[in-house]
């Protein structure tokens, strides 16, 4: 219990939170990508998403609107960049369940 613990807090600078707002704007664009997310939040099979584009177009907040629109709400949501794969290791060893997304 003390090792799960100890992994969590290494963890904690890099959970993600709620999504901080929706989708914004009526264009066919925005239509198309709220439909997408719902879509990929609401898929049994749970297939990987991935989120693509340039800085600065909140592609954090579109997979927080995945997850918590998802089954896996109640999981931690981590944001989790190629360096980090040895934390990610550990992570895999833990009991606790959580959805990693990678920069």
């Amino acid at each position: 219990m003390a090792e799960s613990s100890a992994g969590l807090q290494r963890l904690a600078p890099f959970v993600l939170g709620r999504a901080r707002r929706g989708v914004v704007g009526s264009s066919r664009y925005a239509q198309r990508l709220r439909t997408e997310v719902l879509e990929a939040a609401r898929d049994p099979q749970r297939q990987p998403v991935l989120i693509s584009g340039e800085p600065g177009l909140e592609k954090d907040n579109l997979a927080a609107l995945v997850h918590y629109g998802s089954a896996d709400r109640r999981r931690l949501l981590v944001r989790m960049g190629p360096i980090f794969i040895n934390i990610y290791k550990t992570v895999l060893n833990l009991t606790v369940k959580i959805s990693i997304l990678f920069t």
